[in-house]
């Protein structure tokens, strides 16, 4: 495909997330939905269709859409993934009811794989978040879910933040309907001890009044050391990220495309605490007694800030002679 191709079929899959996703979606997501959808094409394409459906869905969990949710119904049924279709086929019904091709695609899914397949309600007394075997059933809690399952033992755990976890282990057999209803564990209560006794001891003396003199030089040294290291930290960071996304492109994987991402979350970290940092220190500059360096008996220091500024920026210099 010529690079205007690709351009153009960036643009589409841009525009119809931008469509779906509406004015909730930020472009941080819409970027990251698009890529994970061109990624999940491609897939599809090479026969990897496993790949695919777990790209689709990544693409419909930063930017939500029915046509990625369509893409990752019809790829795992293409995977031999008939659980996992059905449930993202019981979503898509919830979630667009009032679509016509998704309608049509999660009735004709559940009609074709439901009878093979036992089906799970769970309600949950306030919002849950809820894993088969370890995965995640949605990326959001909510009250109530419908999942489908192959036959066969199966454990389901639902958690609540800050108030713990509840376990059920089941046996699933085709056809079967189960439901279960869970209550999110009591917090346990904080007991508040009683207060100590006021004590009649004479009060502290009062500390002595701030001195009206300004920061100690040793402040803006090691804000300036901080910073120094924050930009190593912040070079090898983003040369770490450079490498994760040249071992993505060579090899795109699931697992690679959520290392690169972390990569890149922790390099603009780095950056702004470091520039953070960097502005600190040159803020110190402007508030710090530079006479606050006591020399010695027989020696002499004396260390004065230096400004300059011209068309192209400025900058502060630490001017210092030593006597000794």
């Amino acid at each position: 495909m010529t690079t205007a191709g690709k351009i153009a079929q960036l643009a589409l899959v841009v525009g119809v997330l931008v469509w779906a996703a509406g004015a909730h979606a930020q472009p941080a997501d819409l970027q990251a939905a698009a890529a994970a959808f061109g990624e999940a094409q491609r897939a599809q394409l090479r026969g990897d269709y496993g790949q695919a459906a777990d790209l689709f869905e990544i693409a419909d969990r930063s930017a939500p859409s029915p046509a990625a949710l369509r893409s990752a119904i019809r790829n795992h049924r293409m995977a031999d993934r008939p659980a996992r279709a059905a449930t993202l086929a019981a979503e898509a019904q919830s979630r667009y009811p009032d679509d016509p091709e998704t309608s049509a695609l999660a009735a004709e899914t559940l009609a074709a794989l439901a009878p093979g397949l036992g089906h799970v309600r769970v309600t949950c007394s306030t919002h849950c978040s809820l894993a088969l075997d370890a995965r995640a059933v949605l990326d959001h809690p909510v009250e109530a879910y419908e999942v489908y399952v192959e036959p066969g033992e199966h454990t389901l755990v639902a958690s609540w933040h800050g108030a713990g976890t509840e376990r059920r282990d089941i046996e699933a057999h085709a056809g079967d309907d189960t439901t279960f209803e869970l209550e999110a564990p009591a917090v346990p209560e904080v007991v508040v001890s009683d207060p100590e006794p006021e004590s009649h001891a004479a009060p502290p003396p009062a500390a002595p009044p701030p001195s009206a003199r300004g920061l100690h030089p040793a402040v803006f040294g090691t804000l300036t050391g901080v910073a120094l290291v924050g930009l190593a930290l912040t070079i090898g960071s983003g040369i770490d990220t450079l490498n994760a996304a040249a071992e993505y492109r060579d090899d795109p994987t699931h697992g690679r495309y959520d290392d690169g991402i972390g990569r890149e979350l922790r390099t603009n970290a780095l950056m702004s605490v470091t520039a953070a940092v960097a502005i600190a220190a040159l803020v110190t500059v402007f508030f710090t007694d530079w006479d606050d360096i006591t020399p010695g008996p027989d020696e002499s220091i004396t260390l004065r800030p230096s400004f300059y500024a011209s068309p192209d920026g400025g900058g502060a210099v630490l001017l210092g002679r030593f006597a000794l």
